[in-house]
C-alpha cells in the first residue's frame, strides 16, 4: 500500500491585484462569531502583516463589521458591497459556528439587496434563500473553486454543543444565543453548505479531522487548522 501523500500548501507563488498589497476577505455571520474575529484581530492580523512586510506587501484584511455605513445598510447595498470587495481581494477565509446567519426568501430587505445586485451577480437568483454569509462562500469559492486561495472554517458541533449547555445551566442567555442555530431549517441548511465545501476538498484549505488544533489555546474549538497555513503570495 503506498504512503499517503502530504497535501501541497494551497497557496502558491501567485500575482496579486495590486502588486504592492494583500488583501484578504474575512467572512463569517457577525452573530455567535463575535470573540473569534477579536482573536483573528489581536493574535492574527500582526502575523499576517509581518508574513507580507516582510516580503515587501501591504496586509489588507476586509472585515464587513467595519465596512458597512448606516446609509448603505439603508439603501440595501450590503450584498453588492461585500460581493465587490471578495473581487477586490486576494484570498478567502471564511468561518462558521453554528449561527447561519442573515437569510430569508420573505425577509424585504434582504431581497431589496439582492435585487440591487443581481444584475452584477446572476447567481443571487438562484440563491435568495441562502444567507448572506453562504453568498459569501459561494462567490469567494463555492461559485468557482480554485480561482481564488481559500480557508475555510467550520466551529466544533461538540464544541458549540459543550459551550451552550455549560450557558444553559448558569442562565447565560447571551451565550446560548451565540451557540445555537436559528432553526431547524438554518441548520439544514448549514449542513448543506459543509457539504458542498468538503466536496471541492482538493480546492481549499480544509481539514475536517476532529483531532485539529483550534486556533486558541484552550482546547479543540475548530475543525481545520486551514486559515494558519495560509502564506503571503509573492508580488
Amino acid at each position: 500500500m503506498d504512503a499517503p501523500q502530504k497535501k501541497p500548501d494551497l497557496i502558491v507563488k501567485r500575482k496579486l491585484k495590486n502588486a504592492k498589497t494583500l488583501r484578504v476577505f474575512f467572512s463569517s455571520p457577525f452573530g455567535g462569531m463575535e470573540e473569534e474575529r477579536e482573536e483573528l484581530t489581536r493574535k492574527y492580523f500582526p502575523h499576517f502583516q509581518h508574513a507580507c512586510n516582510v516580503r515587501g506587501v501591504q496586509f489588507v484584511p476586509v472585515d464587513m463589521r467595519w465596512g458597512i455605513t448606516s446609509e448603505a445598510s439603508d439603501n440595501a447595498q450590503v450584498v453588492n458591497i461585500v460581493l465587490r470587495e471578495i473581487d477586490r481581494s486576494d484570498i478567502f477565509i471564511g468561518f462558521f459556528g453554528q449561527r447561519y446567519g442573515w437569510h430569508g426568501e420573505t425577509d424585504e430587505l434582504l431581497q431589496q439587496n439582492i435585487d440591487n445586485a443581481v444584475g452584477r451577480y446572476p447567481f443571487l437568483n438562484k440563491a435568495r434563500g441562502k444567507s448572506v454569509t453562504e453568498l459569501e462562500f459561494m462567490h469567494g469559492h463555492l461559485n468557482k473553486p480554485g480561482q481564488m486561495p481559500a480557508a475555510i472554517c467550520f466551529r466544533d458541533k461538540a464544541y458549540d454543543d459543550s459551550v451552550r449547555e455549560k450557558a444553559q445551566a448558569m442562565g447565560d442567555k447571551k451565550t446560548v444565543f451565540k451557540y445555537t442555530s436559528e432553526s431547524e431549517h438554518a441548520s439544514q441548511m448549514m449542513e448543506d453548505l459543509i457539504q458542498r465545501v468538503k466536496s471541492t476538498e482538493k480546492d481549499v484549505d480544509l481539514n475536517l479531522d476532529n483531532d485539529s488544533d483550534c486556533w486558541t489555546d484552550k482546547g479543540r474549538r475548530f475543525q481545520t487548522s486551514g486559515p494558519w497555513k495560509v502564506k503571503a503570495p509573492s508580488p
